[in-house]
């Protein structure tokens, strides 16, 4: 179903990016190819120390006022994921998915 798990027991915590960043190397992503969509401060501070842009979901459980931890783009909708990952596909030329059965 995944590709690839990263869990407490492979890396720090967040905020610590080191998540972010075994999980990129285990899929062989670099940075510049990723994004992160989290709903909470420690998200936005993980994808900053990873490197990757953030995304903030303000539908989540910070909700609007996630956007005093400066996520490059704070997201409204659950619809605007779809876009920043069409977004993230024409930047790299590729994209990994896994099918569902």
């Amino acid at each position: 179903m995944f590709d690839v798990v990263v869990g407490w027991g492979d890396a720090e915590p967040k905020p610590s990016g080191s998540g972010i960043t075994l999980a990129l190397q285990r899929l062989q992503v670099p940075p510049s190819g990723a994004c992160f969509i989290g709903d909470s401060p420690s998200d936005i501070a993980a994808a900053r120390e990873a490197g990757i842009i953030s995304r903030g979901a303000a539908w989540g459980y910070t909700g609007p006022a996630l956007s005093n931890h400066a996520p490059d783009i704070l997201l409204s909708n659950l619809s605007q994921v779809r876009r920043t990952v069409a977004d993230l596909m024409g930047r790299t030329g590729q994209y990994r998915t896994t099918p569902s059965d």
